[in-house]
């Protein structure tokens, strides 16, 4: 369990005092997407802030993946307007994953709008 392995090197960092950086909470939510472990990954991207760390667009991006991996449409939509609430652009990796996520949970309506959000942002598709 990759995801499992991150959190237990996260929580050592943490315990011995090194420095956490938007780096090694990036790379714990990507694990914790491929996981199916959305929750946390969220849950990551919530103490960033916490431990004076500014959550990027990649920080966004991969708790979006994390939300399309597990299918969490309704929380993809939320992460990628809370993104742009908090004054960030979004790039193709966050509309490509959150477009992953509505059209598995079939909302097509939602994807195509997505699509023409990036069209309008010109911003790459992915194939």
């Amino acid at each position: 369990q990759q995801w499992a392995h991150a959190m237990r090197i996260f929580s050592d960092m943490k315990k011995a005092g090194m420095a956490l950086t938007e780096t090694s909470l990036n790379a714990a939510m990507s694990a914790c997407g491929s996981g199916g472990e959305w929750q946390r990954a969220l849950a990551l991207l919530g103490s960033m802030e916490g431990l004076s760390l500014k959550p990027s667009v990649r920080s966004y991006s991969a708790a979006i993946s994390a939300m399309e991996a597990a299918a969490q449409w309704p929380w993809a939509l939320h992460l990628l307007q809370d993104l742009e609430v908090k004054g960030l652009q979004s790039d193709s990796i966050a509309h490509n994953a959150a477009i992953s996520a509505v059209e598995k949970g079939g909302r097509w309506g939602l994807a195509l709008g997505l699509l023409r959000d990036m069209q309008g942002r010109q911003l790459a598709t992915s194939e």
